[in-house]
């Protein structure tokens, strides 16, 4: 590990991140995990930040060079404005080492919402294109995004990177929801199935953008160096 790394201890279902201070301390965007009220930008020692589990090192782009990463990082000590969806630690490392914050496992929930929506209102509004699926399906079609977020998730955990998390992901998304269509209507139920998990992906995708923007715009109004 050194100056500048973009350190990653995993959860399970979520990941924690860090800035690697080169000196045994790691800055993160924490105070939640280790009981407090609320979250704030702060220096801890290796050995807490990991707090026993295993520690890796993100290959995330970087902008900077590791001595600009850190100063940016600890330009933000103090800062208590964390935001689950908008402004948490993997922004937060995004931002030190890129300039642009973005978090690929707050991505996955807003996807995941965004498709699950799409999905049960077109069933529910009994679109012609899905008639083929019977409505014992539905439930089992909105499961394909828990599926898919599953598999997100523990690929990201074993280390796989974003991109190969997400393939694997959508892979299972999809491949569930064309068995599940199968099943329940036939050749015509898995193009259905398959129809519509595609369609919900891309609302998914569309919302996980939005999201992004508003993180960006988060940033922009954050005290610190400029960004380049």
């Amino acid at each position: 590990m050194a100056q500048g790394d973009h350190l990653v201890v995993s959860y399970g279902i979520y990941t924690h991140h860090g800035v690697d201070l080169g000196d045994g301390r790691v800055v993160q965007y924490g105070g939640l995990l280790s009981g407090s009220e609320r979250a704030v930008v702060e220096t801890v020692e290796l050995v807490d930040f990991a707090q026993g589990r295993p520690l890796r090192i993100v290959a995330s782009p970087a902008r900077y060079d590791a001595a600009t990463i850190v100063v940016r990082a600890l330009s933000r000590l103090g800062e208590a404005r964390y935001s689950l969806l908008a402004n948490n630690c993997e922004h937060f490392v995004h931002w030190c080492r890129g300039g642009t914050p973005r978090s690929r496992q707050a991505a996955r929930v807003v996807e995941r919402i965004g498709s699950a929506a799409f999905k049960r209102a077109a069933l529910r509004g009994g679109a012609a294109a899905f008639a083929s699926l019977p409505r014992r399906a539905a439930p089992l079609l909105l499961a394909a995004d828990a599926v898919q977020w599953g598999v997100e998730c523990a690929a990201a955990g074993c280390g796989d990177s974003d991109d190969q998390a997400r393939r694997k992901g959508r892979a299972a998304g999809l491949a569930a929801s064309i068995g599940i269509g199968l099943l329940g209507g036939g050749p015509l139920g898995a193009a259905a199935g398959g129809g519509l998990w595609a369609l919900g992906d891309a609302v998914g995708e569309a919302a996980s953008r939005r999201l992004d923007a508003c993180a960006q715009r988060a940033a922009e109004a954050t005290p610190g160096p400029p960004p380049s």
